[in-house]
């Protein structure tokens, strides 16, 4: 299953940037077909891919990396994002079992995967993908994690994403006048707002300094490579939600007692 998401993440990588329909429509080149879904097709030929080009991770090995048709050569990066679709997929289970819980998480895999990989490449969050975090972090803190719907639950829900909206706002203007640069995106902003409904106000301090941490990082690791100075800080932010959702609870329990 981790391996199909892989599959359709790195649809949603390609795509989305390029303004080409995901799943319907006849803008999709010659990737459409007469019923106007938006098939798969290589990018060298443009020839139609098949099922057996587009098996998880096994298409990929199977034939080298390399189109079946012309021989031109698959992105390695499409090769990982599909790897690290099954390796958190497989994380999903072994923390939560086969349960409705991991079903509802599994949804937003692709979801990360594609904010990631995009933000890499482009430097950009969609908002589709943000509002998708968005809505299934909404369904997963109401009735996943048993908050219910409420006055309470949902003035919480409300007062986490203001905080956390707020918060990361107010950081970078500071950053931004201090450096002289911009330094956090709007997309950056509306992401942590995404990221409130899955972690709540408590989990905010670790969040911010884990995904500061990170950016540093990342930040040194392309200066030292490509000489960058400017870098996505987006990975940095998804990274940080992941680690600290699924060890929010040891969080709490380390931090507050």
């Amino acid at each position: 299953m981790g391996g199909l998401f892989g599959s359709f993440t790195t649809a949603l990588v390609y795509r989305l940037p390029r303004g080409i329909p995901v799943a319907f429509g006849r803008g999709a080149k010659k990737g459409g077909d007469e019923s106007g879904v938006a098939r798969s097709y290589c990018t060298g030929c443009n020839h139609q891919l098949g099922a057996f080009d587009l098996f998880p991770v096994l298409s990929f090995l199977c034939l080298r990396g390399k189109c079946r048709y012309c021989g031109a050569p698959y992105g390695k990066q499409y090769f990982l994002i599909e790897l690290c679709s099954v390796a958190l997929s497989l994380m999903i289970f072994l923390f939560w079992g086969l349960s409705l819980k991991s079903f509802v998480a599994l949804c937003a895999v692709p979801v990360l995967l594609a904010l990631l990989f995009i933000d890499l490449e482009h430097f950009i969050l969609p908002n589709i993908l943000v509002f998708l975090l968005f809505v299934i972090g909404v369904v997963f803190r109401l009735f996943i994690d048993g908050a219910g719907i409420s006055v309470a639950s949902l003035l919480a829900l409300g007062f986490d994403v203001v905080v956390f909206g707020a918060t990361s706002f107010l950081i970078g203007f500071i950053f931004s006048k201090i450096l002289r640069k911009d330094t956090l995106g709007l997309g950056d902003v509306k992401f942590y707002m995404a990221a409130s409904v899955w972690l709540g106000g408590m989990i905010l301090p670790i969040f911010m300094i884990l995904s500061g941490v990170l950016g540093v990082l990342h930040g040194g690791v392309m200066r030292l490579r490509h000489g960058a100075v400017v870098f996505p800080f987006g990975p940095s932010l998804i990274i940080a939600l992941v680690i600290c959702y699924l060890f929010k609870d040891a969080f709490y329990v380390y931090f507050y007692g």
